[in-house]
């Protein structure tokens, strides 16, 4: 278990300013320094620094996959060509 404390938290949505983040492979638990009680593990002090969510980028180009296979009156010998 690792506990990140004194971090300034962003969600997108909220701003939160001195607070603990305690987790593993999940996050267990999220709250103002003032209710924060130490528990085993490792402790990280971010003070000052700012905590957020990870940029996850989950897009996708559907086309491309459509594209496999397609009856084209030409060879595509690369992805340029069958854009």
């Amino acid at each position: 278990m690792t506990t990140v404390v004194h971090a300034n938290l962003c969600d997108f949505v909220s701003w939160r300013e001195d607070c603990y983040v305690r987790f593993d492979e999940t996050i267990r638990a999220v709250g103002p320094m003032s209710e924060y009680v130490p528990g085993p593990g490792d402790v990280v002090d971010a003070r000052g620094a700012i905590l957020m969510p990870g940029l996850v980028l989950g897009h996708t180009h559907v086309y491309s996959a459509f594209a496999r296979g397609m009856s084209v009156p030409f060879a595509p010998h690369g992805f340029q060509d069958i854009l």
